[in-house]
């Protein structure tokens, strides 16, 4: 890299200087150069990842109240499950006991149906009973009928 070779005198030829000075002033404005687009690239870049992380943030936020209105929601829903389900219970209870009553209420008559039929039923057969005991007098009795009956004609 170091072309310049000192003169008899112990000097540098001007050319051979001249020409390294060149060699790196066009060397320093390449390097200045692929920096400063580096430089730009890099701002580019940033300008792009920052708009992107707002993007991200701005959905994060979204994310986050979408988030805590389903918690909301889902809280509401339990509540009003858990209420609903209180609600049916205790309709259920109250209806639990209007039927134990209707039930007792219809055992009840039930009861009394059945005594009454019992009493229908020993009514009815000691009527048989007494039927079968006419029935039975009248056919001894009718031998003797027949002959009153007989000597009045």
């Amino acid at each position: 890299m170091n072309n310049l070779k000192k003169s008899i005198m112990g000097k540098y030829n001007a050319a051979d200087v001249d020409k390294l000075l060149l060699k790196v002033r066009n060397d320093y404005e390449q390097c200045l150069k692929e920096q400063k687009d580096r430089i730009i690239t890099l701002r580019d870049e940033n300008r792009e990842l920052k708009t992107k992380f707002l993007k991200y943030q701005d959905n994060e936020k979204y994310i986050l109240g979408a988030f805590k209105r389903a918690e909301e929601t889902a809280q509401t829903i339990i509540t009003e499950a858990r209420n609903q389900a209180k609600s049916i219970v205790q309709k259920a209870k109250s209806e639990e006991v209007l039927i134990k009553t209707a039930a007792d209420g219809c055992y009840k008559k039930l009861c009394k149906l059945k005594s009454a039929s019992e009493d229908i039923y020993r009514a009815a057969a000691k009527a048989v009973g007494e039927q079968e005991e006419l029935e039975k007098a009248s056919s001894n009795i009718r031998p003797f009928v027949n002959v009153y009956e007989g000597t009045h004609n």
